[in-house]
């Protein structure tokens, strides 16, 4: 009886001092810069997009040490990641980058163009460009830029998609989103 009774204690012991694994729909974090989202579970398989300390991702399951999530605020990209490079919680560690160099320049180029219309046209074309981490940059349009043709348009998307991928220089998946001024996405181009 007493062998029986330290059985369960120690078994007891055992499941309390083991850490609870985040479930399904638990939000996650990356721990780690340059962290590959792989098309399935293990390095053999292809890099879906590659992410920096603090991406909020959701674990949608496991198989082993690889951990199945969803990428927020890519377009509803989903992939695996090793677990030893996530954490549950966004701490100091995890906390998300600042604005990089490459999208330092980006801007920068945008503005330039912003610069060479106005000084052509007298007006602006984009009033704000934002870096939405992940390969992931925005420019807010302007009232004219909306309502110029289609194909002036989608002109101007290519020159800002070769500006990013030009200060990008990565290869990996990058996108442009054009919104208007209430923040919808009203024109995009990506290479994935």
């Amino acid at each position: 009886m007493r062998n029986l009774i330290k059985a369960h204690t120690i078994s007891f012991v055992l499941l309390v001092a083991l850490p609870a694994l985040a479930e399904p729909g638990d939000k996650q974090f990356i721990d780690g810069d340059n962290v590959n989202i792989r098309s399935g579970p293990g390095t053999g398989h292809a890099v879906v997009i590659q992410l920096n300390r603090g991406h909020e991702l959701m674990e949608f399951g496991r198989d082993g040490e690889w951990v199945n999530v969803g990428v927020t605020d890519t377009g509803g990209k989903d992939g695996w990641v090793h677990s030893s490079l996530i954490s549950p919680t966004r701490t100091a560690a995890t906390a998300a980058p600042k604005s990089s160099a490459k999208f330092a320049t980006f801007k920068s180029a945008v503005e330039q163009l912003n610069s060479n219309v106005r000084a052509r046209a007298g007006v602006d074309f984009f009033t704000r460009v934002q870096d939405h981490g992940d390969g992931i940059v925005s420019v807010t349009a302007t009232e004219t830029w909306l309502g110029a043709p289609r194909s002036d348009r989608e002109s101007n998307l290519q020159s800002l998609f070769n500006l990013w991928d030009a200060a990008d220089g990565t290869g990996l998946p990058i996108m442009v989103q054009v919104r208007d001024a209430a923040g919808t996405v009203r024109m995009k181009k990506a290479r994935r």
